[in-house]
């Protein structure tokens, strides 16, 4: 296995596996950074993303994400 040295990691956790996915369609492709782990707890209803990358990169997907996941919150 490559392992990648990063100087950030970010951890996003979101309600239910589809909004998890679209997040992070959107962080991979709003910003330079690689999926390093996800999760899926009780039954994917929770979800867990890990990415990694440089710092600035980190922090720009971690916003997407948040407004992701706020576009799908009822």
């Amino acid at each position: 296995m490559n392992k990648k040295n990063f100087s950030a990691i970010g951890v996003v956790e979101i309600n239910f596996f589809t909004n998890a996915l679209i997040a992070l369609d959107e962080m991979l492709k709003a910003s330079d950074v690689d999926l390093v782990s996800c999760e899926k707890k009780l039954g994917g209803r929770m979800v867990t993303i890990i990415v990694g990358g440089d710092t600035s990169s980190v922090n720009a997907a971690i916003e997407v994400a948040e407004i992701s996941a706020k576009a799908y919150v009822s």
